[in-house]
């Protein structure tokens, strides 16, 4: 298995929710009290992403990948995640692996105020565990 590389075309239709409540409060005392909460997001979204994966076995054990996608049509206008990672096959059915990923998400709405933009960015280390049956 040492040297062997894979290169994997990959398709998906991933679901996005957002719920995001905005607690607004007047500081101290004043004339006019202010205490509300105001609904900002509360939406599904779905994208259809296409992308691909590039897997190198440095040997029996240890392998390396990349992955990426972008979003070829839906509901949000930007969606594209990048992510960097190295396995150890700890058996024939279990990993362990430690990466890095970066996602980002965002849509632009139009009116009459202006154009109003939400971009959501997750980024930062993974680890985590991978188990076959």
């Amino acid at each position: 298995m040492q040297g062997k590389t894979d290169i994997d075309e990959q398709e998906d239709s991933p679901h996005d929710y957002s719920k995001m409540d905005l607690d607004i409060a007047a500081l101290g005392t004043g004339l006019i009290a202010v205490n509300t909460k105001v609904n900002v997001a509360d939406d599904h979204l779905f994208d259809w992403l296409a992308g691909a994966a590039f897997v190198h076995w440095l040997n029996d054990r240890w392998d390396v990948k990349v992955n990426g996608d972008f979003a070829l049509a839906g509901d949000n206008d930007r969606d594209y995640s990048l992510s960097g990672l190295i396995a150890y096959k700890i058996s024939k059915l279990n990993n362990i692996w430690a990466g890095y990923r970066y996602l980002n998400i965002g849509n632009d709405t139009d009116s009459e105020a202006g154009t109003f933009t939400v971009d959501f960015s997750q980024h930062g280390p993974m680890l985590g565990w991978a188990f076959t049956f």
